[in-house]
């Protein structure tokens, strides 16, 4: 195949041909704007440009295997308009095979309630998280999630999920035969 070259070109308009009709960058943004793009300034203040959501989140534990507890998130962090509490998710119910699932004393439900945190600009969200293990299936234990990496922002310890409950025997408050587990997480941006 040929290779080709503007001088090559018939019918070229004569302006064209002295190489001189170049666009100014405030005449690529004039046009822009006349024809209705969206601009770098747009896409800054949320006029078309996605935004970023996040979720907070608490642990809750329900006194029987029927039970949807509730439990109140931790606030979005400063810099997130706060959605309001958006969910609440059962995770984990048992019930000791011997007795009914309405006995306090040997059935246990868990799950966690979210709020949803809103910001204009769109930014890359990492969650950190780490495990724990409380020593009856009625606690809510804590652990610390790793933190965020180098020139990330911190938005700080943002959540609290508790995923499984067991109970074995006779009571829910009994360590050697109970245990619950879940996790926290650390939300960082950049």
């Amino acid at each position: 195949m040929p290779a080709w070259s503007f001088l090559d070109l018939t019918d070229v308009p004569s302006d064209l041909m002295d190489g001189d009709d170049v666009l100014t960058e405030a005449e690529v943004v004039d046009m822009v704007e006349a024809n209705g793009f969206l601009t770098e300034a747009d896409v800054a203040v949320g006029g078309g440009g996605g935004g970023t959501v996040i979720y907070t989140r608490c642990a809750w534990t329900g006194a029987t295997m029927t039970t949807i507890g509730s439990c109140t998130p931790p606030e979005c962090p400063s810099t997130f308009d706060d959605l309001g509490i958006t969910g609440n998710v059962k995770t984990g119910l048992t019930a000791n095979h011997i007795s009914v699932d309405y006995a306090a004393s040997t059935s246990e439900s868990s799950g966690y309630q979210e709020r949803a945190c809103y910001t204009a600009n769109p930014v890359a969200v990492l969650t950190t998280r780490c495990s724990w293990t409380g020593s009856r299936a009625a606690d809510i234990a804590t652990c610390t999630p790793p933190d965020c990496p180098a020139e990330w922002s911190n938005l700080g310890v943002t959540g609290n999920v508790k995923t499984a409950v067991k109970t074995t025997g006779t009571t829910d408050g009994d360590p050697p035969r109970s245990e619950s587990s879940g996790y926290q997480e650390r939300t960082c941006t950049r």
